[in-house]
């Protein structure tokens, strides 16, 4: 009787292991994709406040706002393509983008009255008074594996920006 109770056992062992085995598969993934798209965002984060700090410091004197967004371009990119950077071989630089709104004053923020805009591309302003800015950094975030899903999505983090550090007025004149 001992001996036909064993061989209806025989495997479970090996079925136990093989269920187990695809949830601790799938957990696994689970976490290193999660982990993935939060060390995205905050390297996202990161760039932003980096661009915007590295910006200020290196205080930009020009007054045309194409030249100031091609400052915060030229600081962005610099930032994002240091070689030897953890993020040169995790992320792709050519997904991250920079988008600049300036707005001549706070009224003009508030009421969504567009100034002028950088994205993609660049226009053309002869001179332009503001005093406000605001930058986001996206990146077209795609999974690292595609066993979930395969849509991209993008990460934006904004940040509006008090331009003092471009000019004060002439208190003198």
């Amino acid at each position: 009787m001992k001996m036909s109770l064993r061989k209806h056992q025989r495997g479970v062992t090996a079925v136990e292991f093989a269920l187990g085995a695809m949830v601790l598969i799938l957990s696994t993934l689970i976490i290193f994709e999660s982990s993935y798209q939060v060390y995205v965002t905050n390297l996202v984060d990161y760039s932003l406040r980096e661009t915007i700090r590295n910006t200020k410091i290196k205080l930009h004197d020009s007054n045309v706002p194409s030249d100031i967004h091609k400052f915060y371009q030229d600081q962005f990119d610099a930032l994002i393509n240091q070689s030897g950077q953890l993020w040169s071989f995790l992320v792709a630089p050519d997904k991250f983008s920079i988008t600049g709104v300036y707005y001549d004053d706070y009224t003009a923020f508030v009421a969504g009255t567009t100034s002028i805009s950088f994205g993609g591309e660049s226009s053309e302003v002869e001179s332009f008074d503001y005093s406000l800015a605001e930058l986001t950094v996206s990146y077209d975030f795609s999974p690292m594996t595609h066993l979930f899903t395969s849509i991209s999505m993008p990460i934006s983090r904004t940040m509006v920006l008090n331009l003092e550090h471009e000019e004060w007025p002439n208190e003198n004149e």
